[in-house]
């Protein structure tokens, strides 16, 4: 599914699932190549949609590009893998992926079904995460996990919650270094 995605990230398309093609409004240069090797993975999910005000706030949207930065960098200089998510709680797939594009190349992406999202559900109502971080967008949330590939395949560890930064919190976060916590 890796290699489909990537191809078709160049000429401006993404496969959903659920969707044919759906074109992308000014793809990034090229996607974020996180490679299959066994390790320690931190997650940054970031969760947003078209319909939130503040998801649009072009203060939060370069604050949540800088901090993807600068995890992602501590993130390999600790040795650890990075992976970007973005989810979407959407009704429209077109404007969730437009609304996730602007945060540049992601390694996985969730659009649709609005609060049911798959990725919403999974990562914010039944991952055993704090009441107070299950609800609100635009919202940063951290977890980590054990990866493994080998030449028995692939598996993951459950994913552990690390912490999260939610609505206009993101912008001082983002300017203080955005700090993951432990």
């Amino acid at each position: 599914m890796r290699c489909t995605t990537d191809l078709l990230w160049g000429a401006g398309l993404l496969l959903v699932a659920g969707v044919s093609l759906v074109a992308v409004a000014a793809a990034p240069e090229a996607p974020p190549q996180s490679g299959l090797r066994s390790g320690t993975e931190l997650s940054f999910y970031y969760f947003t949609s078209s319909n939130c005000h503040y998801c649009q706030d072009p203060q939060i949207v370069a604050a949540v590009i800088k901090a993807k930065e600068l995890v992602a960098a501590r993130a390999k200089a600790d040795g650890m893998l990075f992976a970007f998510r973005g989810v979407a709680v959407e009704d429209d797939i077109p404007r969730g992926l437009a609304t996730l594009n602007e945060v540049g190349p992601l390694d996985e992406l969730s659009v649709g079904r609005n609060a049911f999202n798959t990725a919403n559900i999974a990562m914010r109502l039944t991952s055993g995460i704090p009441p107070h971080d299950r609800t609100g967008i635009p919202a940063i949330i951290f977890f980590q996990r054990k990866l493994v590939f080998d030449k028995q395949g692939v598996g993951a560890g459950e994913p552990k919650y690390l912490g999260s930064v939610m609505g206009t919190a993101i912008v001082p976060w983002a300017n203080d270094g955005a700090p993951v916590p432990p």
